[in-house]
């Protein structure tokens, strides 16, 4: 177990890497640890987190839960993170990140995943922060399913938000609570984004599935809406 540090796990080109069953605390007498819970780069495979028996908890850090860059095909699943800063987990530059069954309550988003292709983002526990889940910039073949996305603190920020997209990507069948804006938002991308089977209820600030400046195609299909402050769904360019 690691306490009262300032940055928890730091690697850097490790192949084979493996981080599970650990307890990581950045609190300090000053407060928070300065950097990220878990940081990993230019690490193809990471494994942190593997099933529920290796679960790792990660608390009270100014930066991320677990920061992943340029490292494709890692699992990050089976994490309990809170009181961190920014972002529960962030994925940057890499492509085949799988983000599942985490619990997690950050100051931020909880999931941002930033480029990429072929990322599964699923049955993760998500409460507090500005957004549930970010997608910004990413392409092809991308899953945003599953996830259950309580209240969220960001007046004016949306619960799931596919920002930018490019290629295709999926949000299905996720459980969205008390949303500070928009349930689900897709904005200012070009690819094709289904948004289909998800349950929304209250989102206090706007409607419960919006497309707005968004380029690309579409399908909205079979969603459960209650309790939307403005629209159901919009639509607009």
């Amino acid at each position: 177990d690691i306490t009262d540090a300032d940055w928890g796990i730091y690697a850097s080109n490790v192949a084979g890497l493996s981080i599970v069953d650990s307890q990581i605390d950045g609190r300090t007498a000053a407060g928070r640890g300065t950097g990220s819970g878990i940081f990993v780069e230019n690490s193809n495979g990471a494994v942190i987190g593997a099933a529920s028996n290796d679960t790792n908890i990660i608390r009270d850090f100014q930066g991320h839960g677990v920061q992943l860059i340029n490292s494709d095909n890692a699992l990050i699943s089976y994490n309990t993170i809170s009181g961190v800063s920014q972002n529960g987990v962030y994925v940057d530059t890499s492509d085949n990140a799988t983000v599942a069954n985490n619990t997690i309550n950050a100051d931020a988003n909880g999931v941002l995943v930033i480029s990429g292709s072929d990322h599964d983002v699923q049955f993760n526990t998500i409460n507090g922060g500005v957004r549930g889940i970010l997608l910004s910039g990413t392409a092809n073949n991308n899953n945003v399913v599953n996830n259950f996305i309580g209240q969220t603190t960001g007046t004016s920020w949306n619960s799931i938000e596919i920002f930018g997209n490019t290629g295709t990507t999926n949000v299905s069948n996720n459980d969205i609570d008390n949303a500070g804006w928009d349930g689900i938002n897709v904005n200012s991308g070009t690819g094709f984004v289904t948004v289909q089977g998800n349950d929304i209820d209250n989102t206090t600030g706007a409607s419960g599935i919006a497309f707005v400046f968004h380029n690309g195609d579409g399908l909205i299909n079979n969603n459960s809406i209650d309790g939307a402050d403005r629209l159901g769904s919009y639509i607009g360019r």
